[in-house]
């Protein structure tokens, strides 16, 4: 069973989660990525609309050789998806999302929070802004 989970996390399916628990491989991250794809791709004309909590509250510790992929990841989600927040990330994983953010395109929106419902009053905030603009 993989150590990293993928699902909807509202009803109107408008925000996915990926839900991060102990030790997880690359592989296993590149393959709910895909997942992640999957669901977009079916429920939406396009990715730009859907919003990603990355819970990493229960990250015991990250796959040897994800630097040296972090590009790839940061690929797979500058056309994907602008808002996304990261719930409960510990010291490593605070230095990942920080160089995730600096190598990302300027209209990606990422924020480290403490739980998921401080995330998702971000998420709808900026879903308001984008609905107003």
């Amino acid at each position: 069973m993989s150590s990293i989970a993928v699902s909807w996390y509202d009803y109107d399916q408008r925000t996915l989660i990926f839900e991060f628990e102990g030790s997880w491989s690359m592989e296993q991250l590149f393959l709910a990525i895909d997942d992640v794809k999957a669901l977009a791709i079916s429920h939406h004309e396009q990715y730009m609309h859907i919003s990603l909590i990355i819970d990493a509250r229960n990250v015991t510790r990250l796959p040897i050789g994800n630097v040296a992929r972090y590009q790839e990841i940061v690929t797979v989600f500058e056309g994907m998806m602008p808002h996304i927040v990261v719930v409960g990330a510990n010291r490593l994983v605070t230095i990942l999302t920080n160089t995730f953010a600096r190598l990302t395109v300027s209209h990606i929106k990422l924020r480290l929070v403490n739980t998921i419902d401080e995330g998702v009053e971000i998420l709808n905030e900026w879903a308001d802004k984008v609905i107003d603009e």
